[in-house]
C-alpha cells in the first residue's frame, strides 16, 4: 500500500442545455453531471497516475540491486509539482531480496515525468541503526573502499582520482545482509578534494555487494542530499 499526495488534475464537467415541450409550452432543462460519477472519474484518473508512479519507482529501485529477485513495497509516496511536466517524488518503502523473510526499510527521492511516465534520478537511502563495526567487519570496510575507488576511476576516466575510506559503520549484526555506511574523501589532484558519503548493502552468504552508492559533496549531510552515483 502507499499513500500518495494527489496530483492536481484538471476535471471538466460539461453542462448541456435542452428544450422540452409540454402542453405547448417550452421549458428549459439543464443536464448536470452526476457528482458521484465525477468523483469516481477523478479517483480513477488519480489511481492511474499513482499506479504509473509506483510501477516506475519499483522498477528503478529494483534495478539498483545486483540481483534479479527484489520485492519492493511502497509504504508512502508523496508527489509535488516541479513544472507542468515534472513531479518530485519522495517517500518510504520496504524491500526484500532473494525471497528472504527480512524486510529492509528505505527512503527514496526521484523525479517523475508525467508525459513519459518514467522515473529518473532515483536516490535510495537504506534505513538502519548503524553501529561501530566488529573486527570481523574490517574486511567490509576495505572491500567497500575498493569498490568506490574503482567506481570513481570509471566515472572520471582520464582524470586522476583516488579514494580514501573514512569512518565506516556496519549494521545488521549476524543477519544475512549487512548495511555498510561511511564517509570518505575523493582526491582529484590539482582540482582539489571532495567529501563523500557511501551507502552499501552486502550479502554475507554469497560474499557479494548487492548495492554500493556514493554521494559526492554529501559528507555527513542528510540521507538524500548530494549527487548520487550507484554501482
Amino acid at each position: 500500500m502507499y499513500r500518495p499526495i494527489l496530483l492536481s488534475l484538471a476535471t471538466a464537467v460539461s453542462l448541456a442545455a435542452g428544450t422540452m415541450i409540454a402542453d405547448g409550452r417550452a421549458s428549459h432543462a439543464r443536464v448536470v453531471a452526476n457528482p458521484v460519477r465525477t468523483a469516481d472519474a477523478r479517483a480513477e484518473a488519480t489511481r492511474i497516475v499513482d499506479d504509473a508512479v509506483a510501477a516506475a519507482l519499483i522498477g528503478s529501485i529494483s534495478g539498483q540491486f545486483d540481483t534479479d529477485d527484489v520485492t519492493v513495497q511502497l509504504d508512502d509516496v508523496d508527489l509535488a509539482p516541479l513544472s507542468p511536466r515534472d513531479r518530485q517524488v519522495r517517500g518510504t518503502g520496504r524491500l526484500r531480496i532473494d525471497g528472504e523473510p527480512q524486510w529492509i526499510t528505505f527512503g527514496f527521492d526521484a523525479l517523475y515525468d508525467t508525459e513519459t511516465a518514467e522515473v529518473s534520478h532515483p536516490r535510495l537511502a537504506i534505513a538502519s541503526a548503524a553501529v561501530a563495526p566488529a573486527a570481523a567487519d574490517a574486511r567490509l570496510a576495505a572491500g567497500l573502499g575498493t569498490r568506490v575507488g574503482e567506481a570513481l576511476a570509471a566515472e572520471f576516466a582520464g582524470q586522476p582520482v583516488t579514494w580514501t575510506q573514512g569512518r565506516t559503520l556496519v549494521a545488521g549484526g549476524d543477519a544475512r545482509y549487512a548495511h555498510v555506511t561511511g564517509t570518505g574523501l575523493a582526491d582529484f589532484g590539482p582540482e582539489g578534494t571532495v567529501d563523500a558519503r557511501v551507502d552499501a548493502l552486502y550479502d554475507r552468504h554469497t560474499g557479494r555487494w548487492l548495492r554500493v552508492s556514493y554521494e559526492l559533496g554529501a559528507g555527513d549531510a542528510g540521507a538524500l542530499d548530494g549527487a548520487v552515483a550507484s554501482l
